[in-house]
């Protein structure tokens, strides 16, 4: 620890040149405190357990663009954010993130520079905003990450979780004058981590930052409805170009269908791939129709080439790295396959079976057609 605080003290001044002037975050902080309240229902409660001043570290939970605006509108402390930088993204998330000044932050990984900013701001009285999904493509499914859990433990700084409801596509709404609701309640401050050990840092670490979560999720006022028994299946079917059906040789035959089914089923997965990162994977999200193998087999190259030279971390991060490396074995089988579909002039359709059931409905579900990504600002 005595080496880090060494290196936080010798921090060059260029660390601190992603942040937006005082006027324009100002700006923003005043246009947020103006224009939610004209576009959206606003329902604020537990505003009294903001502490006066820093240092402080606030995590909510992300289902849509609007989470940030509402942090740092109406939290009644200047707030940092960390925000995802390793990926292209939207123009406005990109003009506002410039004109609020987050701390940038590569989440495949330990980003060593923003942590060591956010340290260096809590340090000096200062308050993080962060939230431990990392991202909006898997929302409710995904583990949170243990960049708060760590902040705290090393800077002895306490926790504020903050749950937000009601934002995902809540921007689109309010644009055709629905009006929706938008929540947020804030429960209280947690205390840092206790001393550990370093044989059990890592551990411990990973209990606290779960901690946190269940207590965002309990403070969450509207949550999705329960789903239990999941199970991933996947069909392909071959014909040739006179409408004949063919059969798979069985060298070829998919062994880790349930995983490339899974990663079908990921929406936003798919639409960080296709929109985001520019590659040509349509085929991907029409799922429904028959189409040349070709177009399967640059869909799956493209994909693990930036997989294998660009970002390895990719599907890893985001559903974790058993799962993410099956996935991948999917992708790889798949492309095997169109490959050799290609080669003989054939057409595929491919049926990603997704089943599970609903105990508060009793319900009992079988899909095979995709989810789109849907409206996230």
């Amino acid at each position: 620890m005595s080496k880090l605080k060494n290196r936080l003290r010798n921090l060059p001044e260029d660390h601190f040149s992603n942040f937006s002037p005082p006027l324009s975050r100002l700006f923003l902080k005043i246009f947020g405190k103006i224009v939610v309240p004209l576009f959206f229902n606003l329902e604020i409660k537990g505003k009294g357990n903001f502490p006066n001043e820093g240092p402080l570290i606030i995590v909510g939970n992300h289902e849509g663009a609007l989470e940030a605006v509402l942090m740092g509108s109406f939290t009644p402390l200047n707030v940092e954010m960390l925000a995802g930088s390793e990926f292209p993204q939207e123009k406005i998330v990109k003009v506002a993130k410039a004109l609020y000044g987050c701390i940038p932050v590569k989440r495949m990984f330990m980003d060593k520079e923003a942590l060591e900013l956010s340290l260096y701001i809590l340090q000096n009285g200062g308050v993080i905003g962060i939230f431990p999904e990392g991202g909006v493509w898997n929302v409710g499914e995904m583990e949170p990450k243990l960049g708060a859990a760590w902040l705290s433990y090393y800077s002895r700084v306490p926790i504020l979780p903050v749950a937000f409801s009601g934002s995902k596509g809540a921007w689109h709404k309010a644009l055709q004058f629905k009006r929706p609701t938008l929540k947020i309640n804030v429960g209280e401050v947690m205390p840092p981590i206790d001393d550990v050990s370093e044989d059990n840092k890592k551990a411990a670490l990973k209990e606290y930052s779960q901690n946190i979560w269940n207590v965002i999720d309990g403070l969450v006022p509207e949550k999705s409805q329960i789903i239990t028994n999941r199970k991933f299946d996947l069909q392909i079917h071959l014909k040739d170009k006179n409408g004949k059906a063919r059969n798979l040789p069985c060298e070829l035959k998919l062994i880790y269908k349930s995983h490339l089914s899974q990663f079908l089923h990921n929406p936003g997965i798919i639409k960080l791939l296709n929109n985001n990162l520019q590659m040509p994977v349509e085929v991907l999200k029409d799922l429904e129709n028959y189409h040349p193998a070709r177009e399967f087999y640059e869909a799956t190259a493209s994909i693990l080439k930036y997989l294998n030279n660009k970002n390895p971390y990719l599907l890893l991060y985001r559903v974790g790295i058993d799962k993410g490396l099956k996935m991948k074995k999917g992708i790889e089988e798949l492309s095997k396959l169109a490959e050799w579909a290609k080669t003989n002039n054939l057409l595929i359709r491919i049926t990603p079976l997704y089943e599970y059931d609903l105990p508060e409905k009793q319900q009992h579900v079988i899909k095979t057609k995709q989810d789109e990504f849907g409206k996230w600002i």
